[in-house]
């Protein structure tokens, strides 16, 4: 298994298109992401933004480009399992699973997928529980639970498998607003230690504090990328600008 230091390319997307049907999704998308950064990605609705994060774990299939997630085409069979091994993704929806307990839905990966013996699977789903402050409704279902207790289950449940990429989909528009800001901050916390991350998302204050770089999807194309804070304080595109102006007065 091949290791990546910091620096080093991790996700590199070339000439990439997306379509269904007669739509026209992403439009010659080229990205490339690196270890460790922490990469925010915004712009209006239906311009692609999931399904560009979606194309990163082969969740989507590209009509056209490349994509080689930590050293893998991940058109190949052999590639994108090395990638689904590696990275993990955090939907909107929470996608966990009803009939499983909070600690179950955790175990189900270590067990399945990393293969880990059940006393060594049910040991790390409840440290991963436990730093999120889960650990207490490891019997519960997750009918029980909020939104932001389903939202931080389904953040251990990806970071118990170690992935060396997170990829999160708007992780907080599912969210009652009292809760976006400490979900957002058990996200800070728990990816704080090197694991590359990249976000959709709608929330301007997360992606300008936290975001090591944002990226500005419009209309299936990259408009702008650079530092955020300079970005939303002096954006270099008029679509970009019209954008934040419309962000700030919703």
């Amino acid at each position: 298994m091949k290791r990546f230091s910091p620096g080093m390319p991790v996700i590199e997307m070339t000439g990439v298109r997306l379509a269904f049907g007669s739509t026209d999704i992403l439009r010659g998308i080229d990205l490339t992401i690196h270890c460790g950064e922490r990469v925010a990605i915004i712009g209006p609705s239906g311009s692609g933004k999931s399904s560009l994060i979606r194309c990163m774990n082969g969740l989507a299939q590209p009509q056209s480009g490349r994509i080689i997630v930590l050293g893998e085409d991940i058109s190949s069979a052999v590639g994108l399992a090395e990638c689904r091994q590696r990275t993990d993704m955090i939907f909107q929806s929470f996608n966990l699973y009803s009939q499983m307990t909070v600690l179950e839905n955790v175990m189900l990966a270590l067990r399945h997928v990393l293969k880990l013996p059940a006393s060594t699977a049910r040991q790390k789903a409840l440290e991963h529980l436990a730093a999120l402050e889960m650990d207490r409704f490891a019997a519960r279902y997750p009918f029980e639970l909020s939104g932001g207790q389903q939202q931080r289950v389904a953040l251990a449940r990806a970071l118990a498998k170690g992935p060396d990429i997170l990829l999160l989909d708007e992780p907080t528009s599912a969210l009652d607003p009292e809760l976006v800001r400490s979900v957002m901050a058990a996200i800070v916390e728990a990816t704080a230690k090197g694991i590359t991350t990249v976000t959709v998302t709608h929330e301007l204050g997360f992606a300008r504090e936290h975001a090591d770089r944002l990226v500005f999807l419009c209309e299936g194309q990259i408009v702008e990328q650079g530092a955020p804070k300079a970005m939303i304080a002096n954006p270099v595109s008029a679509r970009l600008a019209a954008f934040l102006g419309a962000s700030a007065s919703s």
